[in-house]
């Protein structure tokens, strides 16, 4: 029988979850849910005053290590 990761009868908060000392995935799994990480094709819109190249070439390295 697989260890559960949640206390049967107790009542959790969306902040506690992120207290849990266990990974996205697993707390999903747990829940009957899974993850996947994508990239998503928003609509775009011009911006002169940012480098929103460089922001997100560091936005993604920091999410994918």
């Amino acid at each position: 029988m697989k260890k559960t990761i949640l206390e049967e009868n107790k009542t959790y908060t969306f902040s506690d979850y992120f207290k849990l000392p266990y990974s996205t995935r697993d707390i999903l799994a747990e829940l009957g849910y899974a993850f996947r990480l994508e990239k998503l094709e928003l609509p775009k819109k011009q911006i002169n005053t940012l480098n929103c190249d460089k922001l997100r070439e560091s936005f993604l390295s920091l999410l994918c290590c």
